[in-house]
């Protein structure tokens, strides 16, 4: 459990306020769990409980009133708040994204976002599915993007977007926009994390400074913008895709640990039917619940442990030398998706081993189940494509998807 990290280990006073206070949210989280996906939304109430625990401002840079901390710690919060509800850790994890990579743009975006308000929070969609056109001071951009979880709790969006470089060929880059910029398509009816509202949004020739526009190269680099701003944080200095794949991943290790938690309740509570050997007796004394139980136990420690291991040393790095060296970043990307993968199984174990009567939508074991699938479907962590990207890594060939 996440005890065997948060007592063995010195934490920053902030992080263990943040954990204290994830830990003690998960069970009104649980609870809404249900009516959340019947409305496809996170209730504001939850958005708002989260914000007045100070939960959003775990990774805000220090100097906009933010606790400025680091991935492991990030990984010890939202593991509590996704064993609780799955989609709302699964916002929260795109809101902490988005406090880190605002961190990085210039001084003038980010006193855009914070300056009058130190808990604004942001949604994103990074896919460059748009074209930006260059007009003074800026660009201005239309089009349709899809995904944007938890975009009804988020006052802004970063976007992606393709602009024309002088050779010819396009650049991704991703705008900051502000709520009163797009439109909300109310579309995200899906059966896993249905209350993350991923939903699409809309802008129609809209104006963006070029302040709050960052290339992908920047935010790739080791050295953005924002990083001077912030000298004390080596956070700054980690390059985006690196550790993007956190952000998706530790949400499925939460909704593993919460699986854990009502598979045990479930089995301490159940007996069996009598249709297999030993019937009528508790499930927890049967051979083959105590195996299953074990299996998944340690598929979530060892996530936890691949996860917090990365993170810490990225940091560790980046904080020694200003960088993330190629090798770390295979690391991370490997570790990210695996230990997504390892999580997701342990759920399985766990939900095949409760029968016919997990089918049932009372019972919430199922939403664990529906919702580790759904995360694990995003490309981010994409197995297939991640593993074959650091094998060709580690038998000395260049990549051929550069996602790290």
């Amino acid at each position: 459990m996440p005890d065997l990290f948060t007592t063995r280990f010195s934490l920053h006073p902030h992080t263990q306020s943040a954990v204290s206070a994830a830990r003690a949210l998960a069970p009104r989280l649980r609870e809404r769990a249900s009516d959340a996906e019947k409305q496809r939304m996170v209730h504001a109430e939850s958005i708002s409980e989260m914000r007045e625990a100070g939960l959003f401002r775990l990774m805000q840079p220090t100097a906009y009133d933010g606790f400025g901390r680091e991935f492991a710690d990030y990984v010890l919060v939202v593991e509590e708040l996704a064993a609780g509800c799955p989609s709302a850790a699964w916002i929260y994890a795109n809101v902490i994204l988005k406090s880190w990579m605002i961190g990085m743009f210039p001084e003038e975006a980010q006193s855009d976002f914070w300056g009058k308000n130190k808990d604004s929070i942001a949604s994103s969609i990074l896919r460059p599915t748009g074209r930006s056109r260059p007009v003074a001071g800026g660009y201005r951009l239309s089009g349709k993007w899809s995904y944007v979880s938890g975009v009804d709790h988020t006052g802004w969006t970063i976007i992606g977007s393709l602009r024309d470089v002088k050779n010819g060929s396009l650049e991704p880059i991703v705008h900051l926009v502000p709520r009163e910029d797009y439109e909300i398509d109310d579309n995200w009816h899906v059966i896993g994390l249905a209350a993350s509202g991923s939903k699409d949004i809309r802008l129609n020739d809209v104006f963006v400074p070029e302040h709050r526009t960052m290339s992908i190269a920047q935010l790739q680099s080791c050295n953005p913008p924002g990083a001077d701003l912030h000298s004390n944080n080596p956070v700054f200095h980690v390059p985006l895709m690196s550790s993007f794949g956190l952000f998706i991943s530790a949400p499925i290790l939460g909704i593993a640990t919460g699986a854990l938690r009502l598979f045990m309740e479930t089995i301490e509570a159940r007996s069996t039917m009598g249709g297999a050997a030993g019937g009528g007796m508790p499930m927890g004394e049967l051979p083959t619940i105590q195996l299953r139980l074990v299996e998944s136990q340690m598929r979530i420690e060892a996530a936890r442990a691949t996860m917090l291991d990365s993170a810490v040393a990225t940091i560790n790095e980046a904080k020694n030398t200003g960088r993330v060296s190629d090798e770390q970043r295979i690391a991370n990307r490997r570790a990210q998706s695996y230990s997504a993968r390892i999580a997701v199984e342990a759920v399985d174990i766990m939900f095949e081993a409760v029968g016919a009567a997990g089918l049932f939508m009372s019972q919430s074991l199922q939403r664990y189940w529906r919702d580790a699938h759904a995360g694990a479907a995003h490309f981010g962590i994409n197995w297939d494509a991640i593993r074959l990207m650091c094998g060709q890594y580690a038998a000395g060939q260049t990549p051929t998807l550069k996602y790290y």
